[in-house]
């Protein structure tokens, strides 16, 4: 596993052959695609036991935000890996909780608030999770 040291080492995709998220296109033209930030959680919940410590649930939770938002074209070539409508599992190359890129297996979930609908051509702030990542 290498370093994450840049933004062209984010990447996405419905198969194990991804692309980096800043090379993303929308119908054949560039989406330009602004870097996101992102966040990397060790599980899903995190539950307190009776003896005092804490026990994870679940699988990782990586995150992608982008506080500024993004554009119209930007969001909806994300979207298109959201297969199912709202959801779908892609594969992300992303940074672990020590920083190494590692490929994973995940469900993809889109926002489900207004950000993710509105139809004008910028909003912000904007997220994508990505549930149950699987390192592969």
């Amino acid at each position: 596993m290498s370093q994450y040291s840049a933004y062209s080492d984010l990447k996405i995709g419905l198969t194990t052959s991804m692309t980096a998220v800043v090379s993303l296109t929308y119908t054949g033209a560039a989406a330009n695609v602004p870097p996101p930030q992102v966040q990397f959680q060790e599980a899903d919940e995190f539950a307190n036991i009776a003896n005092g410590q804490v026990k994870l649930l679940g699988r990782p939770v990586i995150s992608w935000r982008w506080p500024n938002g993004c554009s119209q074209t930007a969001r909806l070539a994300l979207r298109e890996f959201c297969t199912n409508g709202v959801s779908n599992t892609v594969y992300i190359q992303s940074p672990d909780k020590n920083g190494a890129l590692t490929t994973y297996q995940a469900v993809m979930r889109w926002p489900q608030g207004a950000q993710g609908y509105q139809s004008f051509e910028y909003v912000g702030p904007f997220e994508i999770q990505f549930f149950r990542c699987v390192a592969q």
